[in-house]
C-alpha cells in the first residue's frame, strides 16, 4: 500500500500503523548497526580529512589545527554515539573498545595508502613507509582511549537520564 490513498471513499480500508512500519530501518540506520562499517567510515573520514587539512592549511595556522582537532574529536564521538545508541548499555562493554580499535586500524590502513600515494603529511614533510609503524602505534591507542572514555561518560549520562525519567514517572 502506498502512502497516499488513490480514492477518498469512506469505505476505503483505513491505513493501520502496521502499514507504515513495514519498510524497515533506513539505509543509514542499517549502517549504524554495523560496528565494522561505522568504524571504517569513521576512520577513513578522519584520516582523509586530516591529510587534506594539513596539506592545504599548512603548519603555520595553529587555529585551523586546533579547530580541526576538535572537529575530528567531535566527529569520532558522534559516530560512536550513533553506533552505540542502537544497543543496550551492557553491550557497550565490548562494543566501545572494539569500535575504538577498529577506527584506529582503519585510520592506520588509510594512512598506509596515503603514504603510498605520497599524500600523508608528517610534521613539516611527507610521511615515509618507515614512519608508518610509529604513526599506527600512536593512532590506535589514542582512538581506543578516546572512544572508551567517551562511552563511559555517555553510559553515566544515559543511566542518570533513565533514573531521573523513571523517578519522575514514579516507577522506582
Amino acid at each position: 500500500m502506498g502512502y497516499f490513498p488513490r480514492t477518498t471513499e469512506p469505505y476505503q480500508r483505513r491505513v493501520s500503523e502496521r502499514d507504515w512500519h513495514n519498510h524497515g530501518p533506513s539505509a543509514f540506520r542499517k549502517l549504524a548497526f554495523s560496528l565494522l562499517d561505522m568504524a571504517l567510515l569513521t576512520g577513513v573520514t578522519l584520516r582523509v580529512g586530516r591529510a587534506a587539512l594539513l596539506s592545504y592549511a599548512g603548519d603555520a595556522n595553529s587555529e585551523v589545527f586546533l579547530t580541526s582537532l576538535l572537529a575530528g574529536t567531535f566527529f569520532l564521538f558522534l559516530m560512536a554515539t550513533l553506533h552505540l545508541g542502537n544497543f543496550p548499555v551492557r553491550h557497550w562493554v565490548w562494543r566501545a573498545p572494539v569500535f575504538g580499535l577498529a577506527v584506529g586500524a582503519a585510520e592506520a590502513g588509510v594512512s598506509l595508502l596515503l603514504i603510498s600515494m605520497g599524500r600523508e603529511p608528517y610534521g613539516s614533510g611527507q610521511a615515509a613507509f618507515t614512519d608508518w609503524l610509529t604513526m599506527a602505534l600512536t593512532i590506535v591507542p589514542w582512538r581506543f582511549a578516546l572512544v572508551v572514555s567517551f562511552a563511559i561518560a555517555l553510559a553515566f549520562v544515559v543511566r542518570g537520564v533513565r533514573l531521573v525519567t523513571l523517578s519522575s514517572e514514579e516507577r522506582l
